[in-house]
């Protein structure tokens, strides 16, 4: 018998499935315009002047590396 251990709920709203589905119906999946809204939000709600978004935690450490 497994056992599923939860680690975390979701809190994904329809707004959050509708930004999602305009994005994968868009003609820029990876660069389009939901990119820098997406990195103005995260550096507003963090109190940065910037943020980067990158696909993967190894393009994270590869830019961490870089600017140390």
């Amino acid at each position: 018998m497994t056992t599923m251990i939860p680690y975390g709920r979701q809190d994904v709203s329809e707004a959050d499935i509708q930004a999602v589905v305009d994005v994968l119906r868009s003609d820029n999946l990876t660069q389009g315009p939901a990119v820098p809204a997406f990195e103005k939000s995260v550096a507003d709600y963090c109190g940065a002047q910037h943020a980067i978004a990158v696909h993967g935690s190894i393009s994270w450490i590869s830019i961490r590396a870089r600017t140390t």
